[in-house]
C-alpha cells in the first residue's frame, strides 16, 4: 500500500465512531474554565531548562500574546542496521492518524487562554490576538499541508519527519522565515510598549525501539513501534520593546512522559529482500491517536510551561 493512502485508513464505521468520540471529548473538555477538566500536573525537569535574557520577560507590565504554536508529530521514520560488510537493516515509516482539526485547534486555544488568564491573575495587562488583529493584517499566514490539514515546515524535522503546526485558529497561524518567529512583531513591541510572548511546543508521538542479532544462521534487524508521547522541545519567546529578545528553552523530556500510551499502532505493509548477505526490511505503520490521552498530554504540558512562564515574569519584575 502506498504511503499516500495510509492516512485514509479507518474510514467507514470505525472513523464514524471515532468522530463521535472526539465530539463527545470536545464537548466535555472545552466546557467551563481552563482547569475544569482536572488535568493531572506535569513536572518539568528544571535540569532540562535554559533561560536566556530572563530580564526581557519583565521589560514591560503589558504583554501581547498573538498566538501559540503546538507542533505535533504527523509522520516519522527511523532505521537500524547491523554492523559489518554484510548484515541486516530495518526501516519503519510511521504515519499518524487522528489529527482532528477542531480538536487540536481547541487544545491550542486552551493553552493560549490559560496563559492569558494566568498572566492577568498575576497582576499584569495582557493584550490578545483579538485586541490587536487589525495591526497584523499584512502578516502572512501559513498554508495547510493537504496531507495533514495543518501547516508543516521542512525545517522542523529531519528527512521523513513532519510536525503538524497547530494554532488556536487559522488566522493565528502566522508564517515566518529564517529570521525567526518573533521578527514580524518588532513594530508592535516598540509602538505598543509591550513584551510579545509566543510559546512554541513540540510533541513527539510514538517511539521506535530497534535491535540487531548475529548468529551462525545469519544477521537480523528489527524495529518495534511503541506508544508514548513526549515533550520533544519547547521555547517560550519574549520580545521586549527594544527588540532584544529572550527565551525559555526546554529540552526533550525522556522519562517524564506527556502520555504513556498515546494510541495504537498497526502495520499496514512490509517489504523484504535478501541479497548477497544483506537482509533488508521496510515496513509502513499507522499510529491511531487516542484523543483523550493526547489531549490530556498536550494540556498538562502546556499548562506546566505556562506556569513556568508566569513564574519567570514574576521573578524578574
Amino acid at each position: 500500500m502506498k504511503s499516500s493512502h495510509l492516512l485514509h485508513i479507518g474510514r467507514g464505521a470505525g472513523a464514524f465512531m471515532r468522530c463521535l468520540a472526539i465530539s463527545a471529548l470536545f464537548a466535555s473538555l472545552f466546557a467551563g474554565t481552563a482547569r475544569a477538566e482536572n488535568i493531572p500536573p506535569f513536572d518539568i525537569n528544571m535540569d532540562q531548562v535554559e533561560f536566556n535574557h530572563k530580564g526581557d520577560f519583565a521589560d514591560s507590565k503589558t504583554y501581547f500574546i498573538p498566538t501559540v504554536y503546538l507542533r505535533v508529530m504527523a509522520r516519522t521514520q527511523t532505521s537500524i542496521s547491523s554492523q559489518g560488510s554484510s548484515g541486516a537493516s530495518a526501516k519503519a515509516k510511521i504515519f499518524i492518524d487522528g489529527l482532528d482539526k477542531k480538536l487540536f485547534q481547541g487544545l491550542a486555544k486552551k493553552v493560549y487562554d490559560d496563559l492569558v488568564a494566568k498572566i492577568r491573575a498575576a497582576g499584569y495587562t495582557v493584550l490578545t490576538y483579538d485586541d490587536l488583529k487589525s495591526e497584523m493584517t499584512g502578516m502572512e499566514r501559513m498554508k495547510a499541508n493537504e496531507k495533514y490539514g495543518f501547516p508543516t515546515k521542512w525545517s522542523d524535522g529531519a528527512s521523513g519527519v513532519d510536525f503538524a503546526i497547530v494554532t488556536p485558529s487559522d488566522e493565528q497561524a502566522f508564517d515566518y522565515g529564517f529570521t525567526g518567529i518573533m521578527f514580524g512583531y518588532r513594530g508592535i513591541a516598540k509602538t505598543k510598549d509591550v513584551v510579545v510572548l509566543v510559546p512554541d511546543i513540540h510533541f513527539s508521538i510514538t517511539e521506535v525501539a530497534g535491535s540487531t542479532d548475529s548468529n551462525i544462521w545469519g544477521k537480523s534487524a528489527s524495529l518495534a513501534v511503541l506508544p508514548p508521547m513526549r515533550l520533544y522541545w519547547a521555547m517560550v519567546n519574549a520580545l521586549p520593546p527594544d527588540a532584544s529578545g529572550g527565551d525559555i528553552r526546554i529540552r526533550q523530556h525522556g522519562k517524564r512522559l506527556a502520555a504513556e500510551v498515546a494510541g495504537t499502532v498497526k502495520k499496514v505493509s512490509e517489504e523484504g529482500s535478501d541479497y548477497a548477505g544483506w537482509a533488508r526490511t521496510t515496513a509502513d505503520y499507522t499510529f491511531t491517536l487516542d484523543p483523550v490521552a493526547v489531549s490530556t498530554g498536550i494540556l498538562r504540558v502546556g499548562y506546566a510551561i505556562n506556569d513556568l512562564t508566569v513564574k519567570t515574569i514574576k521573578d524578574e519584575h
